[in-house]
């Protein structure tokens, strides 16, 4: 007998199909995004079930690392058009 539908399980089906109906009209970034947000709650389950990390949460200080990157450079660049701080 198969197991009655969780909240997670009824919102993760939910997600795909957003996800399918985005696709269906051409919005393939937000179907990107509704995938990643279905695979996430499966992801992270099965990861922690094995003791590991969730790539999403991997992915989310990757993330923030090439946040950090984007800034410093910006600053470099402020840094070198006008030396000494001038504006």
């Amino acid at each position: 007998m198969p197991k009655k539908p969780n909240a997670a399980d009824k919102l993760c089906q939910r997600l795909m199909q957003m996800q399918e109906e985005a696709v269906g009209s051409g919005r393939f970034e937000v179907a990107y995004h509704l995938l990643a947000a279905a695979g996430h709650g499966i992801s992270t389950a099965s990861a922690q079930r094995r003791g590991n990390t969730a790539l999403f949460a991997t992915s989310s200080v990757t993330a923030s690392a090439a946040r950090a990157r984007i800034a410093a450079d910006a600053a470099v660049s402020r840094l070198r058009d006008h030396p000494g701080g001038a504006d």
